[in-house]
């Protein structure tokens, strides 16, 4: 095969004016390559003008074609591999070639079914996407894992991360407060995956049946979005921010006295992140922020209230039921419908994360403490339960839940 080296020297000698039929016999070439070299200056790469043939795969290729498109619905972890369409060839339709010329076949036409991906260039102040991480911390009573929510916006890489009890719906309520007035600022959009503590249901394409979360939406006036099912990769910036909590933040394991440490730890970590120059870019991340802060929406002036509002009846025990647990109620309120709230600040208590919460009965002109509920306390009044199984969607750590008349 002849290089562009061959062609300039065959261009050159023509050029010096020498035939056709004198440079082909003075380099060996024939007259036909010595044409091309003249029209073209670079020789061109080799093409097949027909499909390579297969004479022993050829007639099983529709099998094997079949078998691909029944894959496409299969679990991921049922569908067939190179070897085992080879075997089911083999024994169930009589192929007598090789095994190389199966997989040959199939990685090239698994190669042209690749998702492929674009990158996207978002623009100051439009997005932030949350996810969970988990890391493990040393506690002075041990080493224990610990969820963490990390915001991160998409234009700066900005990152917040703060340690919280669990992944429930009260936890998420409080973090996402916190990661806003950190902040000191609102995006336009907030993106998650697809957890059920904040969408109920997945309706058909990018719509969800928001829980309590869609109230924390609607008071900062942010659009939530959501990945489609299955496709993490719509947040990768989250998604690499969870590796660097995992291999940065966290690396060494941190050895803190309570998580309010670990918080203070994390807070540190992400305000040293405002120095730093993301590769390909020539601004600081804190640079970039401020471009973000002048096109993102104010935080509004009244602060969200982070607790979970549910209306419930009274029984004829002066107790309302909210998820695991009874609450009791005054006799006055009995057989009427209650407002139950779980309204939390994060809290710590030796070491361990939890809630330190209030109740008080709004628009009445006294309050009262039998409705309130200690997780851990071994409450098995009227309700017959320990209230140590308390499992509300404000999370293990919630301690306090109130009753009062709606």
């Amino acid at each position: 095969m002849l290089h562009v080296d061959h062609y300039l020297q065959i261009r050159l000698l023509h050029r010096d004016g020498l035939s056709i039929r004198q440079i082909a016999k003075r380099l060996g070439h024939s007259r036909d390559t010595v044409k091309k070299a003249l029209v073209q200056a670079t020789p061109l790469p080799y093409t097949r003008t027909a499909p390579a043939s297969c004479p022993k795969l050829g007639a099983f290729i529709g099998q094997i074609e079949q078998i691909l498109a029944e894959d496409q619905s299969a679990p991921r972890k049922q569908r067939h591999t190179a070897m085992r369409i080879y075997q089911r060839l083999r024994d169930e339709h009589g192929y007598l070639g090789q095994y190389d010329q199966v997989r040959r076949f199939v990685k090239a036409r698994r190669r042209k079914e690749r998702e492929t991906h674009l990158l996207l260039d978002h623009p100051p102040g439009g997005r932030v996407e949350c996810d969970f991480g988990h890391i493990h911390v040393d506690f002075p009573d041990g080493r224990r894992p610990v969820p963490v929510l990390p915001a991160v916006w998409s234009y700066s890489h900005y990152p917040f991360a703060i340690a919280l009890p669990d992944e429930t719906c009260g936890s998420i309520l409080h973090g996402m407060v916190c990661a806003l007035e950190f902040f000191d600022c609102v995006p336009a959009e907030l993106w998650w995956d697809n957890p059920a503590t904040v969408a109920r249901s997945i309706l058909r394409g990018r719509d969800r049946q928001l829980n309590h979360c869609g109230s924390l939406a609607s008071h900062h006036r942010f659009a939530p979005m959501f990945c489609m099912p299955t496709l993490g990769q719509e947040k990768s910036d989250v998604e690499r921010t969870v590796f660097a909590l995992e291999r940065r933040f966290a690396t060494p394991v941190p050895r803190v006295s309570d998580v309010d440490a670990l918080n203070r730890h994390l807070l540190s970590c992400c305000l040293r992140e405002r120095d730093r120059t993301v590769s390909g870019r020539s601004k600081t991340i804190g640079e970039m922020f401020q471009e973000e802060q002048t096109r993102a929406a104010e935080l509004p002036k009244c602060p969200f209230d982070a607790c979970i509002q549910s209306i419930r009846q009274a029984d004829k025990y002066q107790t309302v039921r909210f998820e695991e647990v009874r609450c009791s109620v005054p006799r006055p309120v009995a057989f009427e419908p209650v407002t139950v709230i779980a309204a939390s600040s994060l809290g710590t208590s030796s070491g361990r994360m939890g809630y330190r919460s209030q109740c008080s009965r709004l628009g009445a002109a006294f309050a009262f403490t039998r409705g309130i509920v200690r997780a851990g306390d071994a409450w098995a009044s009227r309700s017959g339960r320990d209230a140590s199984a308390l499992r509300t969607t404000l999370g293990r750590g919630a301690q306090v839940v109130g009753a009062f008349p709606a």
